[in-house]
């Protein structure tokens, strides 16, 4: 749909919208809600179940769309709010998520419906969390929710099938703890619980199970679900593409069914069954299907323990991260050296290809951990900013270039951002960028007592813009998975008040921003992970250990601003940066680092 032209989108989607109305009749339902999310409420998601960009033209990765007879409305936070608004049609209304007076979900629906009318959503692709609040929040306003069918199977006449990617053995390329292991370590928390756990997000499958796949863009996971119990650890996908792994899989005692036949299996099950709030309804209903309500299973909802385990990594893990940083900051610094000195001109997508170019050149490459965001200029200022239309901007003039990109390599994820300087840098530009910097560096240099919460930590972060009276709309740092997502939760550095502690292990983004909508953005992304700090009679201490490795743009540095504590953790992550992949480089970029990680 990104490559019609306005009219024909405004046309398209108005069409679409209509034959929606129609088959809402047919069901009952007074409006319909779409989040664009697959079974598994997975982040990124195959064409398939890419439902709200099929419906309103929004590209984003995050919003939730809601569809009555006579209006259609777009929700979406921050980070999106520039792009939804150059996106979306005009028969599509934007609420801007975060901004004062912005009319939530609940309140518009109860403006456009009568009361006791009936909203419906897809059991298959709601999550049991999702669905009891809307419930609670929509009968506060006399309406009902219901889940159902997917109404735009029907619509959607070309409806591209389920991905079907070959699944292979991850354990037998690098040295990990062992799906065995993986699986003793989680049958020691349902033996405390006494319980059968159902896993459908596909990144703790993905990790318990040690398996990889490409059925989603950026994300090497497959379409599965697994039900694992004291005795018994069942493995549901397709089974012809998992024929490969069905051998080493059953040496570990784990066997495998059709993807489909969860449903069946969990309608059969007897005991306790521990549901993740993101399991779908579609399969809290088969458990509750056959049997009469005085012997149906009894279902509890606690956060995935998968979840809880993954976030944490090993030390295999952590070697294997920080190789994968190493090859990174060796990309980074190659493309940087290149790009002072490059022989043409280039586009802003050109430019993100350009990188990947040298990414691939390290060896264990496979491909980018998310789509670029390389914004120049106002495209900047877009926080999610993707090109739209042939290869984006050129590069020409003076600006800034917010070039936020990331990789999978076999030994795992990674994510950062740089601002570069093109041209002469204008004094705002350079107080602006300094400013992150600033903020970046409190969550650098932070030391914290075990228990701090990430809430604590994005509050520190935002201080030095607050005092210059700048602000960004977007959480200082997610979690990052290891050779999985590049947001991986539960831990966050973001305002919402979240009951995860940080802990050793952890691995992190540390991204603070400004961003002048029309004119420019600033970003300065780092990986970095909990590490152990020092031990008082008053608490025991934490901090982070820096895992990117990239010089910071020397131009936009205003050093008069940055505090000698700044300025001598700058240098030292230069010299240590500089010590661990001098080897690494060719001559011309050495020259080139020598250069960039000169002290301040």
């Amino acid at each position: 749909m990104s490559k019609v032209n306005l009219p024909q989108k405004e046309e398209l989607v108005s069409r679409r919208l209509d034959l929606l109305r129609a088959e809402l009749v047919q069901l009952g339902w007074s409006a319909y809600l779409v989040w664009g999310t697959d079974p598994h409420e997975s982040e990124y998601v195959a064409e398939r179940w890419q439902t709200r960009k099929w419906l309103t033209g929004f590209t984003g990765s995050a919003g939730m769309v809601a569809v009555t007879p006579q209006a259609a409305g777009l929700w979406t936070d921050g980070r999106y709010h520039v792009q939804a608004e150059t996106e979306i049609p005009s028969t599509v209304t934007l609420f801007k998520e975060g901004l004062p007076g912005v009319l939530i979900l609940a309140d518009w629906l109860k403006n456009q419906l009568p009361p006791g009318s009936t909203v419906g959503v897809c059991a298959e692709t709601t999550s049991y969390e999702r669905y009891q609040k809307l419930a609670v929040s929509l009968a506060e306003v006399g309406l009902t929710l219901e889940a159902g069918p997917d109404p735009l199977d029907k619509l959607w006449t070309e409806r591209p099938p389920a991905p079907h990617s070959p699944v292979w053995d991850y354990q037998a390329q690098v040295n990990l703890e062992t799906r065995a292991e993986k699986l003793a370590r989680l049958r020691q928390i349902l033996t405390l619980k006494k319980t059968s756990v159902v896993l459908s997000a596909l990144d703790d499958i993905a990790w318990l199970l040690n398996l990889r796949s490409q059925d989603i863009p950026f994300v090497p996971v497959f379409m599965a679900y697994a039900l694992v119990s004291e005795e018994r650890a069942l493995l549901f996908a397709d089974l012809d593409r998992l024929s490969p792994v069905i051998p080493a899989l059953a040496r570990d005692g784990i066997q495998v069914r059709p993807y489909e036949a969860i449903e069946d299996e969990l309608a059969k099950s007897t005991g306790s069954l521990w549901f993740p709030p993101q399991t779908n309804l579609a399969l809290l209903s088969a458990a509750r299907r056959q049997a009469p309500p005085a012997q149906q299973p009894a279902l509890f909802h606690q956060p995935s323990p998968v979840s809880a385990l993954k976030t944490i990594k090993s030390s295999q893990e952590l070697d294997l991260i920080r190789e994968a940083h190493r090859k990174d900051g060796a990309a980074l610094v190659e493309f940087l050296t290149w790009w002072e000195t490059k022989p043409q001109e280039l586009t802003e997508l050109e430019a993100a290809q350009k990188l990947d170019e040298f990414r691939a050149g390290q060896g264990g490459w496979q491909g980018p951990s998310f789509d670029p965001i390389p914004g120049f200029r106002e495209h900047g200022a877009i926080i999610h900013y993707k090109v739209s239309e042939g290869k984006g901007s050129p590069l020409s003039g003076d600006g800034l270039f917010l070039l936020d990109t990331g990789a999978q390599y076999l030994e795992g994820t990674t994510d950062v951002t740089r601002t570069l300087c093109i041209g002469t840098p204008l004094p705002l530009q350079r107080e602006d960028y300094t400013l992150v910097l600033k903020a970046h560096l409190q969550v650098s240099l932070a030391v914290f007592p075990r228990g701090t919460r990430g809430y604590m930590l994005d509050a520190a972060a935002r201080h030095p813009l607050w005092k210059a009276g700048r602000q960004f709309y977007h959480g200082t740092g997610h979690g990052v998975g290891h050779f999985l997502s590049v947001h991986e939760g539960p831990p966050r550095l973001n305002s919402e008040p979240l009951p995860t502690a940080l802990e050793p292990g952890m691995v992190l983004s540390n991204e603070p921003g400004v961003y002048r909508p029309g004119q420019w953005g600033v970003r300065i992304e780092n990986l970095v992970t909990v590490v152990e700090g020092p031990s008082t009679e008053f608490a025991d201490f934490l901090t982070w250990e820096t895992l990117t490795l990239c010089p910071y743009e020397r131009q936009l540095i205003d050093i008069s601003l940055l505090t000698a504590e700044e300025k001598a953790w700058v240098d030292q992550y230069h010299h240590n940066l500089k010590t661990v992949l001098f080897s690494r480089l060719s001559p011309q970029a050495q020259r080139w680092l020598e250069k960039a990680c000169a002290p301040l």
